[in-house]
């Protein structure tokens, strides 16, 4: 063996050896630390703007208590900032827009964004949100009552096979939005639920989750289906004047950077206008 080759071996050795005692807590101090940023531009989006969305599909959704809802939605602060999920924008607008979706089912409803800002842009939409936290479903109730949508907001906790078949009346007028964290396959199974042949969805697909997600979906329906792919794009904090407040680089950059993980993009189905039931 030669002294480089012993070199190389003993530095792989010491690396597999010593590398995880100096990396685990390199990034749970790295996680604390985004925590703790993420609360911080919070207050400071709220302290600027309220806890009103500013712009967006969704402009003008109010939350009851912005500050109870951080540990219960993905980036709140993206979300009163209205630049949350900014790739769907266009899709969100094209259906609010379309006047023959008057329903939404959205399964993995968090705190109610899209629940409650569908029905709010949509004045006669019904919604259906599920979600099992029990602390996200009363979110999702104070944020339907703090703009006068309660009463056509209807929240549950599972969605399973027999709760989609028992919503799902009228398939062409519903919009199904789902974000299971992996489920989304296994859910939507038009076998099981005949209905979604003839349904709008809009499904957060995670790949990293359940290898083959996005390729099942695809073949359940290719043949009724018309589909488009989204995928998580760079941001540039220049490009959003609404974080143009903040002091900080490093918070108009966490402002709008959103810690997607690979195999992780949206996919856009739409009934095609021969379906077969």
């Amino acid at each position: 063996m030669t002294q480089r080759t012993y070199l190389r071996r003993s530095i792989i050795l010491w690396m597999r050896r010593y590398m995880p005692f100096i990396i685990n807590p390199a990034m749970k101090l790295y996680s604390v630390y985004l925590k703790r940023l993420h609360r911080s531009l919070l207050r400071d989006v709220i302290a600027e703007y309220g806890g009103v969305v500013q712009v967006g599909p969704f402009a003008g959704l109010r939350f009851s208590d912005a500050n109870d809802f951080r540990d219960f939605a993905h980036l709140p602060a993206a979300q009163l900032l209205g630049i949350y999920e900014a790739e769907l924008h266009a899709i969100w607008q094209h259906i609010i827009d379309d006047e023959t979706i008057t329903t939404l089912v959205n399964v993995g409803s968090a705190a109610g964004y899209y629940a409650v800002g569908f029905a709010l842009r949509k004045s006669s939409a019904r919604v259906d949100a599920y979600d099992l936290d029990p602390k996200a479903r009363t979110l999702t109730r104070r944020n339907a009552e703090a703009n006068q949508v309660d009463d056509r907001v209807r929240i549950h906790e599972l969605a399973d096979f027999a709760t989609l078949r028992s919503v799902l009346t009228a398939p062409r007028q519903t919009l199904i939005f789902i974000d299971c964290e992996g489920c989304e396959a296994d859910l939507l199974n038009p076998d099981e639920v005949p209905p979604l042949r003839e349904c709008t969805m809009l499904i957060e697909v995670h790949d990293f989750a359940q290898p083959g997600s996005g390729e099942k979906l695809l073949t359940y329906f290719s043949d009724t289906h018309t589909h488009t792919i989204i995928h998580p794009q760079k941001r540039d904090p220049n490009a959003y004047p609404e974080t143009g407040f903040l002091k900080s680089r490093m918070k108009r950059y966490y402002a709008v950077y959103e810690h997607r993980q690979p195999g992780l993009y949206w996919l856009f189905l739409e009934p095609r206008t021969n379906v077969t039931k």
